[in-house]
């Protein structure tokens, strides 16, 4: 564990990396906030009658009312999601940088983390919006409602994967920078 804190120091403390994980975690959430109120956005740009002014007001005021429109709960799993994810792409930016080709488990690991924290993207009362949105395509959204939490649960594993993710690349970053001969 000690190793995986020195590489977050390491890694976070260089201004270049650090700043990837906050474009993209600020991205992230940004993104799921907004497409939990797709539609709305869809008709009020689709619509000629609403000034421009109001139009482009309408993305700060979503933003500004993203803790009062869904629970707790739910809110604070979008943030945090937003944030592993914003750490662990950086992680894997730097892990690149330091390494051209990266092993297999760590790969999918990495994927792993980056589906989950992105499929997990919703709330506690209406299920992840992604994945419904996958679901409904095939007709099956209603199965979300047999779950203890609606679908909070692949928010709950969005966050499990995304820290496993960031934990195994912590840990192989050290070694990154070493090159091993393959017979």
């Amino acid at each position: 564990m000690r190793d995986v804190i020195l590489t977050l120091k390491t890694v976070f403390g260089n201004f270049h990396y650090a700043s990837i994980a906050a474009i993209i975690s600020l991205a992230t959430f940004v993104i799921s906030v907004w497409l939990r109120n797709f539609r709305l956005l869809v008709e009020v740009f689709g619509s000629a009658a609403i000034p421009l002014s109001d139009k482009l007001s309408l993305f700060t005021k979503i933003l500004a009312g993203a803790g009062s429109s869904v629970g707790l709960f739910s809110f604070l799993l979008i943030i945090l999601t937003s944030v592993l994810f914003g750490v662990n792409a950086s992680l894997i930016v730097y892990y690149f940088a330091r390494k051209r080709n990266l092993p297999k488990k760590e790969g999918i690991a990495a994927a792993g983390g980056l589906a989950g924290g992105i499929l997990g993207i919703g709330c506690a009362s209406c299920g992840s919006f992604i994945l419904t949105s996958l679901l409904a395509s095939f007709g099956a959204s209603g199965a979300l409602a047999f779950f203890p939490l609606g679908g909070a649960e692949f928010g709950i594993l969005g966050v499990f994967l995304l820290t496993t993710s960031i934990f195994l690349i912590c840990k192989n970053i050290p070694s990154a920078a070493v090159c091993v001969e393959k017979n």
